[in-house]
């Protein structure tokens, strides 16, 4: 059960924050449960945006190899814990020092990544299959002007596209 399902009603906003939680069920779910819970209030109608990681450049193949270097390192605890970070040098480091066994389990980041063309149509898509009202973009690329071109492209592809902005 996701923490939506045992709220009582809510009148706020909701984000879901799909580049720490990639579980695509658990996004639906929780998207899902806060329509359900939502109740009138100040706000009138329910508000979902969604929290994702993006990488945007000229191709795709040089989007994809950006995206290939991110990795999400998931400390599995004894105790039933878990704790996820980016840094495969500080799981180890973490492995080493912890005070009970932990196990690692690394994947790949679930980062939205592409030219300015297939981000648009993913992220039509995705506003279209979950109905959310807006997105939260951080740009998943640790150079500066890497980071700062995604930006840019997702403006021309985006905030630049009068069909889109009149939705």
């Amino acid at each position: 059960m996701c923490k939506v399902q045992r709220w009582p009603r809510v009148s706020v906003p909701y984000v879901f924050a799909q580049f720490l939680n990639g579980d695509e069920a658990a996004m639906e779910e929780a998207l899902s449960a806060y329509r359900e819970k939502f109740q009138p209030g100040e706000q009138a109608e329910p508000k979902a945006a969604l929290a994702l990681s993006v990488i945007a450049a000229d191709s795709d193949e040089e989007a994809r190899q950006l995206a290939a270097d991110n990795k999400v390192i998931r400390i599995h605890f004894e105790s039933g814990k878990t704790l996820t970070i980016t840094s495969l040098e500080k799981a180890l480091d973490f492995q080493k020092h912890a005070a009970e066994k932990v196990t690692l389990e690394i994947e790949e980041a679930n980062i939205i990544y592409g030219s300015k063309n297939t981000l648009k149509a993913r992220l039509t898509a995705l506003q279209k299959k979950y109905q959310v009202d807006e997105f939260v973009i951080i740009a998943a690329v640790d150079d500066f002007q890497k980071r700062l071109h995604t930006y840019k492209l997702l403006n021309e592809a985006l905030l630049n596209d009068k069909q889109l902005a009149a939705q």
